[in-house]
């Protein structure tokens, strides 16, 4: 889910992915590292991007900087494990960038105005004394469905036996009974006046075919014809989908045709593929079909509170007939730019997208506001369909060699370059990142570590530290590397139909004036990514951070004459409420009685510039000069199970320990080049006014893709007011148990 599909140069693109799991039907929690590509307008790769899945989702933005030129790009969006498919599952979204200082004026190509006329039999056949239905789909040659032709079936004499019109999308059907060796032909009148004509597939002698009519709202009927010659013979229906199967006999009864009445709740949700097979197990026709749930999807309800200041507040709430929670996303646009969504959305993505051929043409429309005419329409596309995408042969004797993994993070491999004090007590300490708790990295016998699973975002430093048996701590020599990955791209057939469409697409959307283009985004409209400030609050900063880390926890900062307070470090632990034995082994226990289970004790865990001890002997020779904060935890809150009985986490000065006297850091510090891309928060662009067409036609009110809200639940939205008198909100979303929700609310603003 994109927050719009046409951007300015300087703007950026915001995006949302759901990942599912078709078998299942759940959101898929298998894969956390999703691949998207940027393509140029021909297909070729601009780069590749790694993107972090988490709970069936991923979001995230790309800046729309000096290195895209003006025109169309596309955004695939894939994981590891679809490579062990023929089927491309990978999601494609085209999108249009323009410039304002780049010359705005668009040349269109002389292209030749034929158009492609198809017809295209219900279930692959056309049979000599059946009666049939036949699909019409007639294309531009950008690709666009051509609406409203009327057309006409002539057989060799010139006498019509059938007539059609298209609707919006180019897609019409029409009935007839053909005969045996008769050529018949379709013929169309463009509005232009110019006459197209088509032969119609051959009528074959012999075979079977699907008819099926999906209007009844309970049940969907099939019947099954043959041919003459083959009364006598059993057939097999199998209804499929993701793996399951339904099968009905139909068995010879003397006639040409067999009916069934399948009650909808017998049938898949949503896409179902209906497929004949002969007495030899051979697949002879096949159709796929909708079976509409009957229960009302989720919808979500969005209306005006109330202006406050420079803003909007808006109430959100979810109706649906279950307790379920969804993840939402949200973009909000001013009327015109709304026009210009992207195609699909994720239930035209997920129930429709993944089991047809090619590229389907405005896939959303079926899914918005639906009405009977919009389910007919889908059946009238899918009976253009012919064959699933998925082939027979496949589903039953091809199983998929699956080579490639499910992927989780990336593998960080490395070596340490310099002398170990003994075979045994070397430690490599890896600070925790931000997407990862901090580690102890195991040295093999060549002194090199491998880290699985790990989870590096781009541009963010780390540190590793070394301790020898007396943990005292130096700066390693180190080698460090990850493999960067890049996926292949292979060969996407949706690009060639995308790319014929644009042809007359981004001429179409140059219809503002170079002067408010030029003027769009204010020149301080700068994207800055996340600055740390360093100045004379750093410290009190850094505390602050520390403490936030933890949840719970009471900080003690030692300064000046703090140092004469104690005696010891043990003594600050004993001044702060703890229980200490300074016996042979030193022990700590909190005073309080409580049950602490599931493998915890009633010892606080200690921490030394986060690096967690295994006891507490450390605290004999740490000088109390040597700390500059004590952090104590007793709530235990934040620390695990192990972590029950609390944490005391004690910071050196600069990192200093026990018989240290440097004062550098002795940590290797390094920058990961190469890792999941930062996931940052929404920030509005820059626009010098917001009263203009170009505003109006390209402008972004704001976008919202971390709201998550259940049944009943009212969630309060505070959005930039830029004047509107109308914002229309394009919500998608997804539940943990699988259910989708695409909504196009207006709202009116007063």
């Amino acid at each position: 889910h994109y927050n719009k599909t046409r951007f300015l140069k300087g703007e950026d693109i915001w995006f949302k992915g759901y990942i599912y799991d078709r078998k299942n039907k759940v959101p898929s929690t298998k894969s956390s590292n999703i691949y998207l590509s940027i393509l140029e307008a021909d297909g070729s790769l601009k780069e590749q991007r790694l993107v972090l899945g988490y709970n069936g989702l991923f979001r995230g933005n790309i800046t729309i900087d000096s290195t895209f030129n003006q025109g169309t790009y596309f955004i695939k969006a894939s994981t590891n494990w679809m490579r062990n498919f023929k089927e491309d599952d990978s999601h494609l979204t085209k999108v249009k960038i323009i410039d304002p200082l780049a010359n705005t004026a668009v040349q269109e190509e002389n292209l030749a105005k034929q158009a492609d006329l198809q017809f295209l039999p219900e279930s692959g056949h056309l049979l000599a004394g059946i009666k049939s239905t036949v699909g019409v789909k007639i294309i531009d040659t950008n690709g666009r469905g051509i609406e409203k032709v009327k057309g006409q079936v002539l057989d060799p004499q010139g006498t019509m036996v059938s007539a059609f019109t298209t609707n919006q999308f180019g897609i019409g059907a029409f009935s007839f009974q053909p005969e045996l060796n008769t050529m018949y032909k379709g013929q169309v009148t463009l509005a232009s006046g110019e006459t197209i004509e088509t032969t119609l597939p051959e009528v074959k002698a012999s075979g079977a075919s699907i008819n099926l009519v999906n209007l009844q709202k309970e049940r969907v009927v099939i019947s099954v014809q043959r041919t003459s010659d083959l009364l006598d013979r059993n057939f097999r229906l199998l209804i499929h989908k993701n793996g399951q199967v339904k099968y009905f006999d139909i068995p010879a009864n003397g006639k040409n045709a067999s009916m069934l009445a399948i009650p909808r709740a017998e049938l898949f949700d949503h896409l179902n593929t209906a497929t004949l097979i002969a007495e030899d197990e051979t697949p002879i026709a096949e159709r796929l079909f909708y079976n509409w749930k009957p229960t009302p999807a989720a919808s979500l309800g969005i209306q005006y509170n109330a202006k406050a200041k420079d803003s909007l507040l808006l109430n959100v709430n979810l109706q649906i007939p279950e307790a379920v929670v969804y993840d939402l996303s949200i973009a909000y646009l001013p009327l015109q730019s709304a026009k210009h969504i992207q195609e699909d959305n994720i239930l035209s993505a997920m129930h429709i997208a993944s089991y047809v051929r090619g590229h389907v043409e405005q896939a959303r429309y079926y899914f918005t506001d639906i009405t009977p005419r919009k389910r007919y329409d889908l059946d009238l596309l899918l009976l253009t369909q012919g064959w699933s995408r998925y082939e027979w042969n496949d589903i039953t004797y091809r199983k998929p060699n699956l080579s490639y993994a499910f992927e989780n993070g990336i593998t960080l491999k490395g070596r340490l370059n310099q002398q170990l004090f003994s075979d045994r007590d070397n430690t490599l300490y890896l600070f925790p990142t931000e997407l990862n708790a901090s580690k102890f990295l195991e040295l093999a016998d060549d002194k090199s570590f491998q880290l699985n699973n790990f989870f590096p975002t781009r541009g963010e430093p780390y540190k590793i530290v070394f301790m020898d048996p007396k943990l005292n701590k130096s700066i390693p020599k180190l080698y460090v590397s990850m493999a960067q990955k890049k996926v292949p791209l292979g060969q996407d057939s949706r690009l060639a139909v995308l790319r014929q469409q644009d042809r007359s697409d981004l001429a179409n959307a140059l219809n503002i004036s170079d002067a408010e283009l030029k003027s769009f985004l204010r020149d301080d409209a700068i994207n800055l990514d996340e600055v740390v400030v360093v100045g004379k609050n750093e410290k009190n900063k850094q505390s602050k951070d520390r403490l936030g880390l933890q949840n719970f926890g009471v900080s003690l900062k030692l300064e000046g004459n703090d140092y004469e307070k104690y005696f010891d470090v043990l003594n600050i632990i004993e001044r702060n409420g703890y229980i200490v034995n300074r016996g042979s082994r030193i022990t700590i226990s909190t005073p309080r009685t409580r049950t602490i289970s599931f493998g915890g004790t009633s010892s606080p865990i200690l921490f030394v510039d986060d690096i967690p001890l295994s006891d507490f002997e450390l605290l004999r020779t740490l000088s109390v000069q040597a700390v500059e904060e004590v952090l104590f935890n007793k709530s235990g809150v934040g620390e695990g199970i192990r972590g029950a009985a609390g944490s005391i986490r004690i910071y050196t000065r600069s990192g200093l320990g026990p018989g240290q006297s440097n004062r550098k850091s002795p940590v290797y510090t390094r920058t990961f080049d190469y890792g999941f891309e930062p996931i940052k928060t929404y920030y509005a662009p820059k626009y010098s006014f917001t009263g203009t067409s170009a505003f109006r036609e390209y402008g972004v009110v704001y976008w919202d893709a971390d709201l998550t809200i259940g049944k009943g639940g009212t969630y309060t939205l505070r959005i930039p007011d830029y004047g509107l008198k109308k914002v229309v909100c394009l919500v998608e979303g997804m539940s943990a148990q699988g259910d989708f929700i695409s909504e196009v609310v207006e709202v009116d603003i007063p």
